[in-house]
Order: structure tokens, then sequence, then C-alpha cells
């Protein structure tokens, strides 16, 4: 397709939206909001994300310590059954000797006639007693083996979650050093793509697992314009080099401005007309003239409300007077880890 010049084109689209209706100059806005809210969603998923990863490592810790204390318990119980059964054997063997005992005495009371009827019901009643308490040694011990192997159940159920879990844990930790890697990468080409520009007019930062690329107003437009400058079309023409080699990430140019008012009458009435329509000229140099696919890139104007320094200085105002390129790695498998360990 055959692109005109940008002066050319810049002035025709002035003519034309100067006479767009009313009508159609709000179903513009109407677009620019919906396209503000889906950058929102985004952010607000990717804090989410961050979110779920603190609360499975919270949970792990969690499980691993019940795991801990289980085991602790389990070994308890098992000095206890142990110990009972040697009780057990102790009460049996004095029981034997007891009635061994006892058939010595009744045998020599029947031979010499020395014990009283009511002695021999006594004996016999103490001899049952000693047999019921048995008895219920023998029911306590069973129902404690039998807690401990519940307990060894569930202990190997808790074993199999903490591995599933310390393995799914293992996957992000490891998806995620992998993405830190490639942003870092990222940073690296995109600051060696940009090395011919003065460092006051592109800055380069990684922030919170996100590349930002920082371009002044000085480097892309004359004051209240949005045709962007031959120097700042170079510019961005290496940058979408980078883009292109890399068309998993996503791109938001947000158009940033001072708190100056927009002085001057015309389709554009404040400074959030200015960002908005500064950044969809930028992302037309980037799809239409260097081929980066439009699916990738959002494009949204924060007007005067974003500032990064003072707008009571001249300096600070220059810094605020800018676009912020902002390259987001893709995060579905570090999403799918999370739904999965959800489940």
């Amino acid at each position: 397709m055959r692109i005109l010049p940008i002066s050319i084109f810049m002035l025709t689209l002035f003519v034309v939206v100067s006479c767009v209706p009313q009508r159609k100059y709000q179903d513009l806005m109407d677009k620019y909001y919906a396209i503000e809210a889906e950058r929102t969603k985004v952010v607000e998923e990717q804090k989410t994300i961050k979110d779920d990863y603190e609360f499975c490592k919270a949970e792990y810790q969690k499980l691993y310590e019940q795991f801990l204390k289980r085991q602790n318990d389990s070994v308890a119980l098992a000095n206890t059954i142990a110990a009972l059964k040697t009780d057990l054997q102790t009460l049996k063997d004095d029981h034997e000797k007891e009635l061994e005992k006892q058939r010595e005495k009744i045998q020599d009371a029947n031979q010499q006639s020395q014990l009283t009827n009511g002695q021999l019901i006594q004996k016999e009643l103490e001899l049952q007693r000693k047999e019921l308490e048995i008895s219920k040694k023998e029911a306590d011990i069973a129902a404690k083996q039998a807690a401990l192997e519940k307990l060894g159940l569930q202990n190997a159920d808790l074993g199999n979650s903490l591995q599933d879990r310390e393995k799914k844990i293992q996957e992000m930790e490891k998806l995620l050093n992998e993405q830190k890697k490639k942003t870092e990468e990222l940073k690296a080409k995109i600051s060696a793509a940009l090395t011919s520009f003065s460092a006051s007019d592109i800055t380069v930062e990684n922030k919170n697992g996100k590349i930002y690329v920082s371009l002044s107003e000085k480097l892309l437009f004359k004051s209240g314009s949005t045709t962007v400058d031959p120097k700042g079309v170079e510019a961005l023409g290496k940058l979408a080099e980078v883009i292109k080699a890399n068309p998993d990430i996503a791109v938001n140019v947000e158009g940033h401005t001072d708190n100056v008012p927009l002085s001057g009458t015309g389709f554009m009435k404040d400074n959030w007309d200015l960002s908005v329509l500064r950044a969809t000229s930028i992302v037309r140099i980037l799809t239409w003239k260097y081929g980066v696919a439009p699916k990738q890139i959002i494009a949204s104007g924060r007007g005067e409300h974003f500032p990064v320094e003072t707008n009571t200085t001249p300096e600070g105002k220059a810094k605020n007077r800018r676009t912020e390129i902002i390259l987001t790695p893709d995060m579905d498998k570090i999403l799918q880890i999370l739904q999965t360990t959800g489940n």
C-alpha cells in the first residue's frame, strides 16, 4: 500500500477532523475510553498474577508447617503405642504370675481347708477385674493403632499435595526467571538500538517486569503538534525493529503532557486530546511505516495527570512532556500455572 507523506496526511487529518460532527468525535472518544479500560484491565491482571503468586508461596509454607506438625504427632503417637504395648505385656506377665499364685493358694486351701468360700469369690473377682483392665488396654492400643494408620494416610496425602504445589511453584519461579532474563535482554537490545540518540531525549528502564521507553517531546513533536519530527521517526524505526523481533510482547504507547492548558481553538480541546492524538500518530508510524503488528499495540493518552517531575519549573515541564512506549512480556504460561494451582 502506498503511504502519503506525513505532513500531507496530518494536514488532511486536521481538515477532516475539524469537519467531523460532534457525534463522530464522541465515537472516537468512546473508542479511546474502551482502549483505556482494556489497558487498565491488563494492569489489574498483572497485579492479580503477582498477588496470586505470593498467595501460593504463603499457602505452600502453611501446608509445609502442617505437614511437619503431623509428622511430629505421628512420632509421638508411635512412641505412645510402643509404651502401651510394653505395659500390656508387663500386665499380662504379672497377671499370669498372679493366676499361678492364686492357683497355688487355692490348691493349698483346698488341701488345708484354710480358705473360705467368700475369700475364693473375692480372689476370683480380683482376677476378673485385672482381666477387664487388660481388655481395656488392648482396646486402647487398637484405637491408637487405627488413629496412627489414619494419620499416616493423611500425611501421605499432605506430602503429595506439598510436592505438587512445590513443583508448580518451581515451574513458576523458572518461568519468572526466564521472563526476567528475556526482559533484561530486551532492554539491552533497545538501548543498543537507540545509542545514537541523546540520553536526555530517550531513557530505557526496567520497572515491574516491563520495559519503559520514554521519548521526550523535543525528539518527537513541535509544541502543540501531533506530527512526528523526522528525527523522532528515525528513533521509532529503530525501536520497531526490536518490537518486530519479539512478536509475543504487548506494546502500549502513552502520551503525556505538562499542565499548561492547550491554547487556541480547533478540534483539540485540551491536553487529553493532545496526548491521545500524539500516541495514535506514533502507533500509525510503527504499524503503517515500519510494519509492527497492529494487534500488539494500544494507543492511550494520560494528559497532564501522570507527571514524573514538578510542573513548577521549565525543566520539570519538559520532562513531563513525553511519550512512553511500554513493552510487556507474555504472561500466558504463568497464568496457566496459577489456574492449575488454584484447582
